[in-house]
């Protein structure tokens, strides 16, 4: 049970890594000023097919929400969902 619990650490951590890189990357081309994972990642609760939700606020995101989500969705990984909102 123990070695299980541990593999499962281990997948969280992949995938909140995943996120900071993922965040790392827009902020070299979009001024970031928070970001935060929400959902089953954030909560513990994520399985094999789980995507790792990442709110970003930023001022210089679209107006509108698809152009936003595009904006956001370009250079994410694969498992990575974006969430854009402006302060």
């Amino acid at each position: 049970m123990t070695e299980i619990l541990a593999e499962r650490a281990r997948e969280r951590e992949r995938l909140l890594e995943l996120a900071r890189g993922y965040v790392r990357h827009l902020a070299e081309r979009q001024p970031v000023l928070a970001a935060a994972v929400v959902g089953s990642v954030a909560r513990g609760d994520f399985n094999l097919w789980s995507d790792v939700d990442v709110v970003v606020v930023a001022e210089r995101l679209p107006a509108r929400a698809p152009d936003r989500s595009l904006l956001l969705a370009a250079d994410a990984p694969g498992g990575v969902q974006p969430i854009g909102f402006t302060p």
